[in-house]
């Protein structure tokens, strides 16, 4: 299949649909809370925080599912942010909280897929939960935080990270 254009073209093609039908399942939802955060982060504090911006691929797939990413313009794909800075990215109506781990490298790693992808989001999570800051946002009241693993999210740009993308997203904004 490698070299092979028209393939190329069809999985293209379907990708989009894909994108169309997913959009199209929750389009009223998106409508009445458009905007979006979506952040990478292994924690709130002494942690690393970025916004994800329309400059990446993430954010271009969130775009095309009709969410109006809020981040700070800075030209690149992502933007370094401070836990103090999150209360100016308050209008956001839902905020996607991709986690990752640079856990202990000595540690046991799980062998079980789902208990890896959510030792990823643990830390995260539990900041989350105890912080002042993030429990002050309008989406985190309103129970519209979603917690996912960056691994999946921001390190599978293609047809089938873009899939199981789609498919968490659609499961997320429909349980709520």
């Amino acid at each position: 299949a490698l070299g092979d254009e028209s393939k190329a073209e069809e999985a293209l093609s379907e990708l989009e649909q894909d994108i169309a039908t997913t959009r199209a399942n929750f389009q009223s939802i998106v409508e009445d809370a458009p905007k979006a955060l979506v952040l990478a982060a292994n924690r709130l504090v002494g942690g690393n925080i970025f916004a994800i911006t329309s400059q990446s691929y993430l954010g271009e797939l969130m775009e095309e599912l009709g969410f109006e990413l809020v981040a700070p313009e800075n030209g690149k794909n992502s933007a370094p942010l401070s836990l103090e800075a999150l209360p100016e990215l308050n209008e956001a109506d839902h905020i996607f909280v991709l986690g990752y781990s640079m856990g202990d490298e000595s540690a046991q790693q799980p062998d079980d897929p789902d208990q890896l992808l959510q030792q990823q989001t643990a830390g995260i999570e539990a900041d989350w939960q105890e912080n002042a800051i993030a429990q002050s946002l309008s989406a985190t009241k309103a129970n519209q935080v979603y917690f996912r693993t960056y691994l999946l999210w921001n390190g599978l740009n293609g047809p089938i990270g873009t899939r199981l993308v789609l498919q968490e997203i659609e499961q997320m904004l429909m349980q709520r």
